[in-house]
């Protein structure tokens, strides 16, 4: 879970600390007061694209923490071991910097990753919905992936699998033609062999055959 976010310079926040250990927590305020900063800061930090608009007027620079604790084995964290990450236990925090140049970097127990890698674990940690989202189960271009998040399918997995399967079938398509190829010309060769043994040549017959040519030749010179 999210236990504590960090914001340093991000719009209108010059610095925010906000503990999210206990409870249910619900924002409230008038239009202005903030409560979007608040959520961009969760979503900065998970991967959304950032520029120089989030920082904080006369600012260089915006940074946004957070900080996850979880009771149990935790997916992320396992993510987290395969880039190489070191996780003391289960708890890891993730920090990002935006600055004026509209660059940002993204760092996890101090470690640099890439956006791809922290969308990757973001999945796992933070489910966000916005205002319309509900209206995203009425669009039926959502159904399958909405089916495969319930069924707990992993797309990346099942996508290598579909590849991995096109591989070997066109190789068995191969082998398949080539078998095909083979069976056509032994039956060739039995076409071939079923006309020589029609023609019941004998033995030597060929010899007898020249020679009876020879003599023939021969006849026809003296008539």
């Amino acid at each position: 879970m999210l236990e504590r976010l960090t914001i340093n310079n991000v719009v209108l926040v010059e610095k925010q600390e906000v503990d999210l250990k206990n409870g249910f927590i619900a924002l409230t305020g008038e239009t202005g007061a903030g409560k979007s900063v608040f959520i961009d800061s969760i979503a900065l930090t998970l991967g959304q694209r950032a520029n120089a608009e989030y920082i904080r007027n006369g600012e260089d620079s915006a940074t946004i923490q957070a900080d996850f604790y979880f009771k149990d084995d935790h997916k992320s964290v396992s993510q987290l071991k395969d880039f190489g990450i070191d996780v003391d236990g289960n708890e890891f925090s993730i920090r990002r910097k935006i600055t004026a140049d509209g660059r940002s970097t993204i760092f996890v127990n101090g470690s640099k990753v890439t956006q791809t890698q922290i969308k990757s674990i973001a999945t796992h940690l933070v489910d966000m919905h916005s205002q319309y989202d509900n209206q995203v189960l009425l669009d039926a271009k959502n159904h399958v992936d909405l089916l495969d998040n319930f069924a707990g399918i992993d797309k990346s997995k099942l996508i290598a699998a579909y590849k991995d399967y096109k591989t070997k079938k066109t190789e068995l398509d191969s082998f398949k033609d080539k078998a095909n190829d083979q069976e056509r010309e032994l039956a060739l060769q039995k076409s071939y062999l079923d006309e020589l043994e029609t023609l019941d040549v004998k033995a030597n017959e060929l010899d007898d055959l020249m020679a009876e040519r020879k003599m023939l030749m021969s006849s026809e010179k003296v008539i």
